[in-house]
C-alpha cells in the first residue's frame, strides 16, 4: 500500500471531451483480479465511482454469483462470464455503465479461444461511441487467434450501431 500511495498513479485510459465540461465521459479499464474478492475495494474507490464506464477483467464470476452482490451505486452491471459453470476461473469481464448514459442494447459478448471481447455502443455525448473491452492472456492466446477474433469483431461492427 505504501508503494501504491507514493509511486503509482491511476492513469485513465480514455476520456471523451466536448466543449461543455459536464459532458466529459471517463472510461476505466482495470484487471481487478477477482471482483469476487475485491468488490468492497471497488465500491470504496473514488476513481471507479466517478468513471462513466468501468471495464473489469479477471472478474472470476461464476454462475452461482448473483448480480445484486456486485451492484455499484448509480451504475448498471453487464457481465461477460467466460466460464458458464459454477467453477471460478481467472476469466470474466464486468462492464459497469452509469445509469444516465443512453445504452439501449445489451452489450455484445464474444468469447473465443480464451479471448474475451465485450462491446457497448453509447449514444451520448456523441452518437455511436463504441466501447470495447478486450482481455487476452499472452500465454493462452496466440497473436493469430487474436487477429481472427478481431477480424470477426470488425466484420460484425455494422451490427453494433443504433
Amino acid at each position: 500500500m505504501s508503494r501504491l500511495r507514493t509511486q503509482v498513479s491511476l492513469v485513465l485510459l480514455a476520456g471523451l471531451w466536448s466543449d461543455n465540461s459536464h459532458q466529459t465521459k471517463t472510461i476505466l479499464f482495470q484487471n481487478v483480479r477477482s471482483l469476487y474478492l475485491h468488490i468492497d475495494d471497488v465500491r470504496s474507490d473514488y476513481n471507479i465511482q466517478k468513471a462513466d464506464v468501468n471495464i473489469f477483467v479477471e472478474s472470476k464470476h461464476c454462475l452461482l454469483d448473483r448480480d445484486d452482490e456486485y451492484q455499484l451505486s448509480e451504475l448498471t452491471l453487464y457481465r461477460n462470464d467466460f466460464n458458464q459453470s459454477n467453477i471460478r476461473t481467472c476469466y470474466g469481464t464486468a462492464l459497469y455503465i452509469k445509469n444516465d448514459l443512453n445504452c439501449t442494447k445489451i452489450p455484445y459478448r464474444y468469447n473465443f479461444s480464451n479471448l474475451e471481447i465485450t462491446v457497448e455502443v453509447l449514444s451520448q455525448p456523441i452518437p455511436n461511441i463504441h466501447v470495447i473491452g478486450i482481455y487476452r492472456s499472452k500465454t493462452k492466446v496466440t497473436i493469430s487467434q487474436l487477429i481472427v477474433a478481431l477480424t470477426h469483431l470488425h466484420d460484425c461492427a455494422w451490427g453494433f450501431q443504433y
